[in-house]
């Protein structure tokens, strides 16, 4: 411009569609006639807009995608089974959360789903530690519930769960289990010794 008699103003400005460092636009406009030694403005791009990434981790998927386009960004999502987080909740990102990335790019989200369901054990005639033992291997917690049960084989033995085996749950939700308790009555009747007779009640 300057060899052409012009002087130049140049401003930036973000642009999606033009390259950093190349005009966007000239003003006035090209083909115009213009007296020598007068001023062109001349719109340079900068590239692409520069955003900060948001922290979302730990966020619901929702949400995270709300404040993503918030700032102008798109969510790409996976998904990863995980025992500690709620399903739908954030993992991780990619960018990182204060990363300057280009406007209308995307950010990696992994969220949480729930693992897939097991079978529970069954574990009814089976004495309480096996039981406990079975059950936690695979994966559930344990409740223990005692009743009491009128023979002694029963006494230390699971007589019911809750879920039942066979059923499917999450790994980590939990199980309760009956195990039977006998108790001796602590006053038996007496028995008669032998040769010993019973003495009749008397009659009224």
């Amino acid at each position: 411009m300057q060899e052409a008699g012009f002087e130049t103003d140049v401003r930036r400005e973000s642009s999606d569609s033009v390259d950093e460092g190349r005009v966007i636009s000239t003003q006035p406009g090209e083909n115009t006639q213009l007296q020598k030694g007068r001023t062109v403005t001349l719109t340079v791009s900068e590239g692409p807009e520069q955003v900060s990434v948001p922290d979302v981790v730990g966020d619901q998927e929702d949400d995270a995608r709300s404040a993503l386009a918030d700032a102008g960004l798109k969510a790409d999502v996976s998904e990863e089974e995980s025992e500690d987080e709620d399903p739908g909740t954030v993992l991780r990102q990619d960018p990182g959360s204060g990363k300057q990335v280009d406007a209308g790019s995307s950010v990696a989200l992994v969220v949480a789903k729930a693992p897939p369901e097991v079978d529970v054990p069954d574990v009814v005639d089976q004495q309480r530690d096996e039981a406990e033992q079975a059950l936690r291997s695979a994966g559930f917690e344990v409740r223990v519930r005692q009743e009491t049960v009128d023979t002694l084989d029963q006494d230390g033995t699971v007589i019911s769960q809750d879920p039942g085996g066979g059923e499917q749950r999450d790994k980590g939700s939990r199980v309760t289990i009956v195990v039977g308790r006998f108790e001796p009555p602590l006053n038996p009747e007496p028995t008669a010794t032998p040769g010993e007779t019973a003495t009749p009640e008397p009659t009224p």
